[in-house]
């Protein structure tokens, strides 16, 4: 039986070479793209625009924070993995933007994270790897705590509903070419019997980019919790948000989905929350 890693392990082993995951084309671009797509969206469905401050809790190597820090916004990243903030501090200083970045678990943000956020943003699915629908209010209630009165939380996760039902097995294989490098990148998913989780096994073929020699072969395995809308909502209700609002983005990759919800001191002091 293969054992599932963790977020931080996985992440921690993915660090290097994460930039492959947003396919073929030079990892600047990618940044600026995602930044400016954020920056729409938070522009025209919440009016929120720079230089709010903006808490990017699971920042990863620094693809939404560096991108909306470009944009005008006023930056933290903070993530589970060291090795993967190590590398957003690193490439936030080459593209000359200033973020501060921390190592925070977002179940902790209280304990760790200083100050109060216009925007909490948890983009990428991380939400996923909480296993249980009180683990999930749990990471609310923690965000919600760097939150400002009527701050809004921004988060994106896969639509499981829709990949459930079609029991999906794989996502489309990405091709990624690195200097001397090929990647062709993709996930396998094996989905439990009652479609509430699945082991993913994230895959990496590689070989030299001139077709020379042999593709190898890198596996990182974990376990998903395939949240659903009204467990999202239920979630974010309990935790003191109002006004949730679900989006598509328009450059959504396989099955993601957006959703916002406003923090109201008066509801959570007025419910006792």
């Amino acid at each position: 039986m293969v054992q599932a890693l963790n977020a931080e392990v996985l992440y921690d082993r993915l660090a290097e070479n994460y930039h492959i995951l947003t396919g073929d084309g030079s990892w600047e671009d990618t940044v600026r793209e995602h930044g400016q797509k954020i920056h729409r969206l938070l522009v025209d469905e919440l009016s929120i625009e720079p230089p709010a401050d903006i808490l990017d809790c699971s920042c990863g190597i620094g693809l939404q924070s560096i991108g909306l820090a470009l944009a005008g916004y006023q930056v933290t990243g903070s993530d589970i993995s060291a090795k993967s903030i190590e590398r957003a501090a690193q490439d936030a200083r080459r593209m000359g933007v200033n973020i501060r970045c921390a190592v925070a678990d977002f179940m902790e943000l209280e304990h760790v994270i200083e100050g109060d956020y216009d925007v909490v943003l948890s983009w990428g699915n991380g939400i996923a790897y909480v296993s249980t629908i009180d683990d999930l209010y749990k990471a609310f209630c923690s965000m919600r705590s760097k939150l400002r009165d009527g701050g809004r939380l921004l988060v994106s996760t896969r639509d499981y509903e829709a990949l459930a039902s079609s029991a999906q097995p794989h996502t489309p294989p990405l091709v990624h070419r690195d200097g001397a490098t090929e990647y062709i990148y993709f996930q396998l998913w094996d989905w439990s019997a009652d479609k509430t989780s699945y082991a993913q096994k994230i895959c990496f073929l590689r070989r030299p980019a001139d077709g020379t020699g042999d593709w190898s072969l890198e596996t990182f395995d974990s376990t998903m919790r395939a949240f659903v809308k009204p467990e999202i909502e239920t979630a974010l209700t309990r935790a003191g948000f109002d006004d949730v609002r679900w989006c598509t983005p328009e450059w959504k990759t396989l099955g993601m989905l957006a959703f916002s919800a406003r923090y109201s001191h008066d509801r959570v002091t007025n419910h006792g929350i």
